[in-house]
C-alpha cells in the first residue's frame, strides 16, 4: 500500500514539475547545441507520461534536432517506453479498483468485454490517431485484461507511422515548410482511410 501511494505521489509531482517548467523544457530541446542523446531521451520518456505538453510537439522538436529518421526512431522508443511504464503503474496501482467500478455500469462492462475479446486492432487504430490522448489509451488498456505482449505489439506498430510523421514535419518545417504541409496532408488522408477501415471492421 505504501509503495502504491509513493507511485501516485511521484506521478503527481512529475505532472506539477512538467506544468511549471514546460516552456523552459521546450526551449532547451529546441536549442542549437551539441546533441545530448541520453538526457533528451529520458526527458522525452518523462514528458510522455504526463498530459501537459502534447507529445506531438516534443516529437516534432526531436525530429528537427536529430533528423526525421533518427528523430522518428527516438520518438517511437520514448513514447513506447512511456506507454509501457504507465501501463505497468496503472495495472499495479489501480486496475482492480477500476475494474470493480466498471462492473457497476452495464454499458462500460459490455464495452470492456468487447475490447478484451479482440484488443489488438482497437488499440492499434487508437494509436494511429494522434488526437486521442495517449495517457487515456494507456490507462484503459491497463485496466482491461489484455496481455502486456498485445499492448506492446499494438503500441509499437501504431506509433511508428505517427512518430515518424511528426519527426518529418519537425525536420522539414523550417527548411521546407511545403514538404511539411504535404506530409501532414498525406497523413490526414491516411487517418481517414484508417477511420473508414475501422468503421467497416466494427460493423
Amino acid at each position: 500500500m505504501v509503495t502504491k501511494k509513493l507511485l501516485i505521489l511521484s506521478y503527481f509531482i512529475l505532472i506539477v514539475a512538467a506544468i511549471a517548467y514546460r516552456e523552459p523544457i521546450v526551449t532547451w530541446l529546441s536549442q542549437e547545441e551539441e546533441v545530448q542523446l541520453l538526457p533528451i531521451t529520458l526527458l522525452a520518456i518523462l514528458l510522455g507520461l504526463v498530459p501537459v505538453i502534447p507529445f506531438g510537439v516534443i516529437a516534432a522538436v526531436i525530429g528537427a534536432k536529430f533528423g526525421f529518421l533518427a528523430g522518428g526512431l527516438l520518438n517511437v522508443f520514448a513514447s513506447t517506453a512511456a506507454a509501457v511504464i504507465m501501463f505497468a503503474i496503472v495495472r499495479y496501482v489501480m486496475a482492480n479498483a477500476a475494474r470493480s467500478r466498471i462492473s457497476r455500469s452495464a454499458k462500460l462492462s459490455e464495452l470492456t468485454a468487447k475490447f478484451e475479446t479482440r484488443p489488438f486492432l482497437p488499440l492499434l487504430f487508437a494509436r494511429l490517431i494522434p488526437i486521442l490522448p495517449a495517457q487515456a489509451i494507456n490507462t484503459y488498456a491497463a485496466i482491461s485484461r489484455m496481455s502486456f505482449l498485445t499492448f506492446l505489439t499494438a503500441t509499437v506498430i501504431g506509433k511508428v507511422p505517427v512518430m515518424i510523421t511528426f519527426a518529418i514535419v519537425g525536420d522539414q518545417l523550417f527548411s521546407n515548410w511545403r514538404n511539411a504541409v504535404i506530409v501532414l496532408t498525406v497523413y490526414v488522408v491516411f487517418l481517414l482511410m484508417v477511420w473508414f477501415i475501422y468503421r467497416r471492421w466494427r460493423e
